[in-house]
């Protein structure tokens, strides 16, 4: 079985790999990131493989700016695009007690999102969550 696989071409990476071709010259400074999942993760059929590539949209042609990474994947038997809006709150939390998160960004494992929580859990409860909490006695014979 192969693990899922997540792979993240930064931007000094691509820069590095694009800067000789100048129309990927800008788009070389976008992040880009493609997931990976098969049949061993039972999504799909045998021999074959769902890729998420994404990125942050940052110019009128989204599809271009995703091309490196379409480079990579070798043929693609069918291909879905979806753009999405990022938003953002704009209430003020402090006076409304009401805390609400930004949309999903571009990373794959959710690593902005998951930031975020914590930070919302700081305000809320005024210190940060420990992550490293070990079972008392009492938990350990359950």
């Amino acid at each position: 079985m192969f693990p899922p696989c997540k792979l993240l071409f930064p931007k000094s990476s691509l820069e590095e790999r694009l800067v000789s071709n100048a129309f990927f010259t800008y788009f070389a400074s976008l992040d880009i990131y493609i997931t990976m999942v098969s049949n061993a993760h039972a999504v799909c059929a045998k021999d074959l493989y769902i890729a998420i590539v994404s990125a942050t949209v940052e110019t009128d042609a989204p599809q271009k700016e995703i091309e490196p990474a379409l480079a990579l994947l070798g043929p693609v038997k069918e291909m879905f695009t979806q753009i999405s809006d990022l938003h953002e709150p704009t209430n003020d939390w402090a006076a409304e007690n009401l805390h609400i998160t930004k949309s999903y960004d571009a990373t794959s494992h959710f690593e902005t999102s998951d930031e975020e929580v914590l930070a919302i859990y700081e305000r809320i409860v005024g210190e940060k969550f420990d992550l490293n909490i070990q079972p008392t006695d009492d938990e350990d014979d359950m």
